[in-house]
């Protein structure tokens, strides 16, 4: 059978070590087993690893560690996918401060990702945001993919 291909955004990575959020960080924990037992196909993009790298330690070297623990695929952010960021820019779903989110989107949809996970729900995983992308994707003739918090891919179900 073949496996859900997700895309992971930096937040789900970080919130492995957030205690401002411990439900949000126990929730992490619990996809990352999901993660680490290959229930799925990651992607990550050289973007994600930037935003890491540019974190405090110990911090970085945890999530660069995690990482380690699961297998993925890492994507270099590239001209057709600088497209689809401009364009979910031009069409104003999201702004040019959300640069970096735009090229996550991106990222998942030349990945061909069902779903692009992420806590970044002020800016990635509202309704706005996924219905921005529902257009982009009809427009520029992609498949569709979702944007969800971690909890709600119900990943304890795909058992």
């Amino acid at each position: 059978m073949r496996k859900t291909k997700i895309f992971l955004d930096t937040t789900v990575i970080s919130f492995l070590y957030n205690k401002q959020r411990p439900d949000w960080e126990a929730e992490t924990w619990a996809l990352w087993e999901y993660l680490i037992a290959g229930k799925y196909d990651i992607v990550i993009s050289d973007d994600v690893i930037r935003e890491i790298k540019a974190c405090p330690e110990p911090k970085q070297q945890k999530m660069l560690d995690m990482l380690k623990k699961i297998e993925y695929t890492e994507i270099i952010v590239n001209d057709e996918i600088e497209d689809i960021a401009d364009e979910i820019i031009k069409m104003g779903f999201l702004k040019e401060k959300n640069r970096i989110d735009c090229n996550h989107i991106g990222s998942a949809i030349v990945s061909n990702c069902r779903y692009l996970l992420s806590w970044n729900y002020t800016d990635l995983a509202n309704s706005d945001t996924n219905n921005g992308v529902r257009i982009i994707t009809h427009l520029l003739h992609y498949p569709s993919i979702e944007i969800l918090l971690p909890y709600n891919l119900k990943f304890r179900e795909e058992k």
